[in-house]
């Protein structure tokens, strides 16, 4: 009885802490298959700012929750009390990560306008495309400089149609970029 208590006082802080900070919890079905979402994982790390792999980051969340559980374990002196505390503090990277992800998706968001004006003033002033974006990526607003960054090296090692693929990926309004396809 007592552990359906915590379980239950787990799930409503859960649900508490999502509504408290803006992202409530949503429970879906997933229906495709676990090695397919390996590259959404990845672009969600990028766009995130983090230079991880989804393993290395899933093991440092899972060390991180072990190590708060080991640790109440000792103070509370009963894992199955420790472990609701524990998997919150596992889950903390993903939040914050999450939170971190969603900031640099609005600041790429608002600065596109920006970014679509310097566009249509190198390709008015006489420049291709592919130098436009390359000058997007140098002197363009800070954070579509940051989501193009590579853009240029990509040109010279790829060519058209995979460095903007590439950049779209990566980017975290990927679906603008990939509207433009040539």
């Amino acid at each position: 009885m007592r552990l359906l208590a915590a379980v239950c006082a787990g799930v409503a802080l859960a649900l508490l802490a999502g509504v408290l900070t803006g992202q409530p919890l949503r429970f879906r079905m997933r229906l495709t298959r676990r090695g397919r979402g390996r590259g959404r994982r990845e672009v969600w790390l990028q766009q995130a700012g983090v230079g991880l792999t989804p393993a290395q980051f899933v093991l440092g969340s899972f060390g991180v929750g072990l190590a708060a559980l080991a640790m109440l374990t000792v103070v509370c002196g009963s894992p199955i009390v420790a472990a609701v505390p524990a998997t919150s503090v596992a889950l903390l990277p993903r939040a914050y990560f999450g939170r971190r992800r969603a900031q640099r998706m609005r600041l790429v968001q608002a600065a596109w306008p920006d970014g679509l004006r310097d566009l249509l003033a190198s390709i008015s002033a006489g420049r291709s495309l592919g130098q436009a974006v390359e000058a997007l990526a140098q002197t363009g607003p800070e954070p579509l400089r940051e989501a193009f960054a590579d853009y240029p090296s990509l040109a010279r090692m790829l060519g058209t149609v995979p460095r903007w693929r590439s950049c779209a990926r990566r980017s975290p309004t990927r679906r603008a970029i990939a509207c433009s396809r040539f």
